[in-house]
């Protein structure tokens, strides 16, 4: 009997921290910077579409963007595109809680 409630007064608290609430971060955000292949400056206002997705959004004043809002986790082709520059484009996989982080640097359209 004292080798029954030496169990229990072991077992029973151990039970209640494996039932702890975990949090997984199964987001996934896709980001990075357009520069200028010639001067490497940031490029403000250049356009990314995210492929198949359809998504897309502008560079900032500091050619940074962000993709991260209901993204799955699939291979997608991102293409970025400004005026006056050569369209480029770059294929990633990005997987659930990471960060993927894809540069471009645009060439100078003639």
């Amino acid at each position: 009997m004292k080798k029954l409630l030496f169990l229990a007064a072991i077992c029973l608290p151990l039970l209640f921290v494996s039932c702890e609430k975990r949090v997984v971060n199964t987001g996934i955000t896709i980001y990075g910077t357009v520069y200028d292949a010639e001067t490497n400056d940031p490029i403000q206002g250049a356009m990314l579409t995210l492929q198949p997705s359809s998504r897309s959004c502008y560079t900032g004043s500091d050619g940074s963007f962000n993709f991260k809002e209901d993204i799955e986790p699939m291979q997608y082709t991102i293409i970025a595109q400004a005026t006056g520059y050569n369209a480029d484009t770059k294929h990633v996989t990005p997987m659930p809680g990471e960060k993927t982080e894809v540069s471009f640097k645009l060439e100078k359209s003639k």
